[in-house]
């Protein structure tokens, strides 16, 4: 990444987003952000924000259309989290997960062909894993339609890249943790759960003895990508 790299991010008031947006400040970087919501002045992440809040929505196209020539990278945050809701608000993820992406994709093919987009998918698509740790050759086995949108979303942009040369860029995050992240709902990941029973000095319970290597702190995913 340039220095003069103009930088969007698309849902980037979410756990992730706030993470990704401390980490180019430290790096150098200036971003703004593309949010369904309003910061509002009581969150911690004012105390860091300084750049452009756009409000807009990705299940309107037009209002993609309107900002995204402005930037020359997009991290496409926005979406629905929970797994398990999604298999019961199939629609709404379908919405929001799949066609909300479909939608920054024709945005940035018509409006901004030389864009980079980075798109963070999840190791949800490959369920219940055969072997530990996962690797990129895991078969895909999704078990919502929650990952099953995730991967129809990696192929779309693969796609585009192969019809349209798009520049994009796939990441599979494997339970990420850390600051802004919801401590009491399970739709966010296991360790804030963990976090939350210490805190409250509440029994965790923990069934089986594997030490998983897929979780990963959310500023060591973004300092991986803006090493490169």
């Amino acid at each position: 990444m340039n220095k003069p790299d103009r930088i969007l991010l698309i849902g980037g008031l979410g756990f992730l987003g706030k993470n990704l947006y401390i980490e180019l400040q430290k790096n150098g970087f200036s971003a703004d952000i593309f949010s369904n919501i309003d910061l509002s002045e009581k969150d911690p992440f004012t105390r860091y924000f300084n750049g452009k809040l756009i409000l807009g929505d990705i299940r309107n196209i037009e209002e993609i259309k309107r900002i995204i020539g402005d930037y020359t990278i997009v991290f496409s945050l926005a979406g629905l989290s929970g797994a398990v809701s999604s298999n019961y608000c199939p629609y709404l993820d379908l919405d929001i997960n799949l066609k909300g992406h479909l939608n920054i994709l024709e945005a940035c093919r018509e409006m901004n062909p030389g864009v980079r987009l980075v798109f963070p998918s999840s190791r949800l698509v490959y369920g219940k894993p055969l072997n530990i740790p996962v690797d990129e050759k895991h078969p895909l086995q999704p078990e919502s339609i929650y990952a099953i949108n995730k991967i129809a979303v990696e192929n779309y942009y693969l796609l585009y890249h192969k019809l349209f040369d798009l520049d994009v860029v796939i990441l599979r995050i494997s339970n990420p943790y850390g600051p802004f992240q919801h401590l009491s709902v399970s739709n966010y990941g296991i360790i804030n759960i963990f976090i939350m029973k210490a805190l409250e000095g509440e029994k965790i319970n923990i069934f089986g003895m594997v030490i998983n290597e897929e979780i990963i702190f959310s500023f060591r995913i973004w300092e991986n990508y803006l090493l490169k």
